[in-house]
């Protein structure tokens, strides 16, 4: 006889707040056997397409994902935390990745990470991938096109989830990040306090990163506040790295536009640009007024220090880890305030 706690209401077709959705859920749902659930999720046996489709169809509905550990700990006593950012190699994330460890392990936690390249399909996969193991808490990172799907998913999780880097996009129990619309706006007040006003913003993969389109809707709102139209050298081809940095600029140079200051989408395209402006003869900041974003080219600059919008990127992880950890201890998050953003002056404006 079944235990009164393992049944749950389908009438809604929620996904459990109790417990994980189990393959016999479905099998309830889609009025069909266990195995045939089984065979269906695995692509295997004869089954009616009508019958493949009910059942997927009622996975889906019920947020089930496959159990990747047979016998798996329940959320509560599991010790991993997965999470899934966009790119492992960019220094932003690893920094924040690093603190985020280091305040999960004090609590006996480990870290799975895993890597979207600003993919949404990528992501989704991902996720579905870090729940199988019925992870205590998954964190995610705002800033990409996540799917329909994985956003139902990640809601219907019975387990703590987290989001980094996209503070005006908050999502699930907790946010930890700067907001990429203030961004904008100190950009725009650092070249207008300047006194400059042919402004050109230099970037890549627009369409993937959220967080890069806020940060120029807001630098060119208020650039338009002061009648100053900005021109764009963007390629949605190209990665964001200093090579494409380069390329853009010696475009937007070939095309005899001659700004008097270049807001790049981050530190690493800046420096390529930088490589550019030199090449040409261009004088920083005489002539052009060079400005980045995340502050991570002081790590690898040993005499042009670019100047850039930085924040303590180790204290985003930090804040995380602590979050997140009273949550697991069963206490209500308090509304986390934007990561604090300023200007890290350098030598180029």
């Amino acid at each position: 006889m079944k235990n009164e706690k393992d049944k749950i209401d389908l009438a809604d077709a929620n996904f459990p707040t109790a417990k994980h959705a189990t393959l016999a859920d479905v099998a309830r749902h889609a009025n069909v056997s266990a195995m045939t659930v089984s065979k269906v999720l695995r692509g295997v046996g004869s089954i009616s397409k009508d019958t493949r489709a009910r059942v997927k169809a009622s996975a889906e509905a019920l947020g089930y994902v496959t159990n990747g550990i047979a016998g798996a700990l329940s959320a509560k006593k599991n010790t991993t935390v997965g999470i899934v950012i966009p790119s492992i190699s960019d220094s932003v994330y690893s920094e924040i990745i690093s603190a985020l460890s280091d305040s999960l392990t004090e609590a006996g936690l480990t870290l799975l990470i895993s890597e979207s390249n600003f993919s949404g399909q990528i992501e989704e996969r991902q996720i579905r991938m870090i729940m199988s193991l019925r992870p205590a808490a998954l964190i995610v990172t705002g800033g990409i096109e996540r799917s329909i799907s994985a956003e139902k998913l990640l809601k219907r999780y019975p387990a703590p989830i987290l989001q980094l880097w996209d503070a005006d996009n908050p999502f699930g129990d907790a946010t930890i990040g700067p907001s990429h619309l203030q961004a904008g706006r100190i950009a725009a007040e650092h070249f207008l306090k300047s006194g400059l006003n042919k402004i050109a913003y230099v970037g890549a993969e627009l369409s993937k990163d959220i967080c890069a389109r806020l940060r120029l809707e807001a630098f060119r709102e208020r650039l338009a506040e002061e009648n100053i139209a900005l021109e764009c050298f963007v390629d949605e081809a190209s990665p964001r790295q200093a090579a494409s940095g380069e390329t853009l600029v010696n475009q937007m140079i070939s095309s005899g536009y001659k700004p008097n200051a270049i807001f790049f989408l981050n530190d690493s395209m800046a420096l390529g640009g930088l490589r550019a402006l030199l090449k040409y003869g261009i004088k920083v900041p005489d002539e052009v007024s060079v400005l980045g974003f995340n502050g991570t080219s002081r790590l690898n600059t040993v005499q042009t220090q670019l100047t850039t919008i930085s924040m303590d990127r180790r204290a985003i992880g930090t804040t995380a880890g602590v979050a997140l950890r009273a949550i697991l201890d069963g206490k209500k998050p308090e509304k986390i305030p934007p990561t604090k953003l300023h200007i890290l002056s350098g030598t180029t404006g």
